[in-house]
């Protein structure tokens, strides 16, 4: 980006990926099955590949439990 004028109608953006929660050799191996499947003339399905994603995201977070007012202020966990 250095040497363009800036908001010009040619100038680069900043590019990237923004918010990205896994390397791009992790999403091409968690995608890899289903992108096989569909070469062979196989139908993408969704909820399949988001339910793989989620599972594959809430193994690599760690969310507390829920907290309630009550148990935040009685001490409980």
């Amino acid at each position: 980006m250095q040497g363009q004028i800036a908001g010009a109608a040619d100038a680069p953006g900043p590019g990237g990926r923004k918010r990205q929660n896994m390397t791009v050799e992790q999403e091409r191996e968690l995608l890899a099955p289903f992108l096989e499947q569909a070469a062979f003339g196989g139908v993408l399905l969704l909820d399949q590949i988001k339910r793989r994603w989620t599972n594959a995201l809430a193994a690599k977070l760690h969310w507390p439990g829920p907290t309630t007012c009550y148990t935040a202020t009685a001490g409980g966990s």
